[in-house]
């Protein structure tokens, strides 16, 4: 067997500095990043998502960003489609991809051939679904389900969205995505090797809250005025969970104050950079970083970057061929 291309992805917790680190990285590799955020997929929501500026995706090309409306579904099945594809479409150029985000599942369905939500589902089970969904408190009960087979979609749907649910569901339990990432097939025209970015919890949480307070500053909440009048909050799709615009529904609905909704937004997004560094260190083959080993962000970005190299420099041994 050939070589196969090493693939560089940065992945992390948010707030772990990945977006500086990559286009450090990504200037210095001629690269093209391809985003791993299954949030920043949607137009509009730019604070809220912390998507770089239009400055830094001039100055190095960012894929699979603003492609969606509020209420377009995008699916992991969607995204390791075009994911694949503009991996293979750069590759096949001569240009090095360098992939970045935070979403395990999207690093899941690059890294490894899945056909994620791509196998007929079963009808018994499906109508077992909808029955438990019809119920009383249903949609609560199923999307409880989803959250214990797979809690990173469950983060992402909302109860209501009864159908993804239910299809998040029957891709929980089938064929290789529920297989142990060891036991899943590699992909085999190219290798993802993930570098990750971690810090200590309190260091990270102090980073979380000072990010949270900038966004309210830029217009977090007249973000979300805009988009819910674009776009009514009841029609969006994935977007609808994404953490600090779920929170200001509540406070558009008067159900507590101003206050309290960044209490909110704090605490659920410490609460989800958990979740990302419990499937991340579950994730094989991470090579970690700990920013507080470094005196700067430009002495991670080299370090980083300094891996990076010496794996593309001798792909087969990266690659473990």
């Amino acid at each position: 067997m050939g070589e196969r291309p090493i693939v560089p992805a940065i992945v992390g917790p948010t707030c772990s500095g990945k977006s500086g680190v990559a286009l450090y990285v990504a200037e210095r590799l001629d690269a093209e990043i391809i985003s791993m955020d299954s949030m920043q997929v949607y137009r509009g929501f730019d604070i809220g998502t912390a998507k770089v500026g239009s400055g830094e995706q001039e100055r190095i090309p960012h894929h699979l960003i603003d492609i969606c409306e509020a209420d377009e579904p995008f699916t992991v099945a969607d995204y390791e489609k075009r994911a694949k594809a503009l991996i293979r479409g750069l590759l096949s150029k001569g240009k090095l991809p360098l992939l970045i985000g935070g979403t395990g599942l999207y690093l899941d369905a690059v890294r490894y051939r899945m056909t994620l939500g791509s196998k007929p589902g079963d009808d018994a089970y499906r109508k077992e679904l909808h029955e438990i969904a019809d119920a009383p408190e249903g949609k609560q009960k199923l999307h409880d389900l989803l959250k214990e087979k797979d809690p990173e979609a469950a983060a992402r749907l909302h109860p209501n969205d009864v159908r993804r649910v239910i299809r998040a569901l029957e891709v929980a339990g089938e064929g290789d995505a529920a297989l142990p990432k060891e036991e899943r097939e590699q992909e085999r025209d190219f290798c993802v090797i993930p570098y990750g970015l971690s810090l200590p919890r309190d260091v990270l949480y102090k980073q979380i809250d000072k990010r949270v307070d900038e966004m309210i500053k830029l217009g977090l909440f007249l973000e979300w005025d805009r988009m819910n009048e674009r776009v009514p909050f009841e029609r969006w799709a994935g977007a609808a969970q994404a953490i600090g615009y779920k929170e200001i529904k509540g406070l558009r609905d008067d159900e507590y104050d101003k206050a309290e909704a960044v209490r909110l937004i704090k605490r659920n997004t410490r609460r989800y950079a958990k979740r990302q560094m419990t499937w991340f260190t579950r994730e094989p083959g991470i090579r970690w970083f700990d920013g507080t080993d470094y005196g700067s962000r430009e002495a991670l970005g080299e370090a980083v970057l300094k891996a990076i190299r010496s794996d593309l420099a001798q792909p087969e041994t990266a690659a473990g061929q």
